[in-house]
């Protein structure tokens, strides 16, 4: 696999964005995962964000690809015992599968491209990551 690292100034951040064969990854944080016990067992998707200028979390999007079963399994496990009925994100959506955590957790995931108050395109997950959510941060366009 070819890969190569770019670092993309961001004014006060910066972000590194690593391209593998199937595009750039980057870390996001999980605010939140869907659950639909009638289609799946463990989490159908998780819900990730980044830190805006201000510091506010902010919607990026959903990734639902790239899991294998034994990981769904793992984080509905290890993202249940942190649930939260307050969602952590301002820009937050009504669903009634989402179930909301605190955003203590980094992962990294691969996507196309991001587009302007649409989030991540084509977004696989790529695994949790030993990195503080804190400094996970985006350049959202408004």
């Amino acid at each position: 696999m070819n890969e190569s690292s770019t670092k993309i100034d961001l004014g006060t951040h910066a972000l590194r964005v690593r391209e593998a064969g199937n595009g750039p990854t980057t870390f996001v944080c999980l605010h939140g995962f869907l659950e639909d016990p009638s289609v799946w067992s463990g989490v159908a998707a998780v819900l990730v964000a980044a830190h805006d200028g201000q510091g506010q979390l902010r919607l990026l999007g959903r990734v639902g690809s790239g899991f294998a079963s034994k990981t769904r399994h793992e984080l509905f496990a290890l993202l249940s015992e942190r649930r939260t009925s307050t969602p952590p994100i301002r820009d937050a959506v009504e669903d009634r599968f989402i179930q909301w955590v605190h955003p203590v957790f980094v992962a990294e995931v691969a996507f196309r491209e991001h587009i302007a108050g649409q989030g991540l395109r084509h977004a696989s997950w790529q695994g949790l990551r030993p990195s503080p959510a804190e400094t996970v941060s985006w350049s959202f366009q408004d």
